[in-house]
């Protein structure tokens, strides 16, 4: 099944693992290696392995993105994680839009921090300013060709300035 601190709820639940499970569980590992799992002070060493598996589950399946997102550790990854976990058990997640919005976040990270972060850009929308004064980067979830394009060459461009 997995680590507890990292397998998706729908496993723990007993769920066929899908796609969806393999990107939460990369939501999870990125907030441990940020020192900054929600999940690590749930579990308790002196309890039994079924009692901290139940204490976890009951307490993920009441985790929200905001929850997660809310040190300043973890808040720029907001949009990251809202996409996440909108996924649904048949959903193929969108691969190459999760790849970008985790480099521009990367890139942009330990620069300006005040200037360089994903933030939301219209509450009503699905559109993400990236950083200070640049242009703004459509996280559809219908993305055509062209837009697939567009969003690869910018994360190019991001990559070709920090090598």
């Amino acid at each position: 099944m997995g680590t507890l601190n990292f397998v998706s709820y729908h496993v723990m639940k007993g769920y066929k693992p899908t796609r969806r499970d393999d990107i939460i569980s990369l939501a999870y590992m990125i907030l441990y290696l940020l020192n900054d799992s929600p999940i690590d002070p749930v579990i308790n060493k002196n309890l039994s392995i079924e009692a901290n598996f139940n204490t976890v589950m009951n307490f993920k399946e009441k985790l929200t993105v905001d929850e997660m997102c809310k040190s300043e550790v973890s808040k720029p990854l907001r949009p990251l994680f809202e996409e996440i976990f909108s996924y649904g058990f048949a959903d193929e997640p969108f691969y190459s839009k999760l790849r970008h919005m985790l480099t521009v976040l990367l890139l942009d990270q330990g620069k300006t921090p005040q200037q360089n972060v994903i933030v939301p850009y219209d509450q009503n929308t699905t559109q993400f300013k990236i950083g200070g004064n640049r242009s703004f980067v459509n996280h559809e979830e219908s993305i055509d060709e062209k837009e697939h394009k567009v969003a690869e060459e910018e994360t190019e461009l991001r990559l070709e300035r920090y090598r």
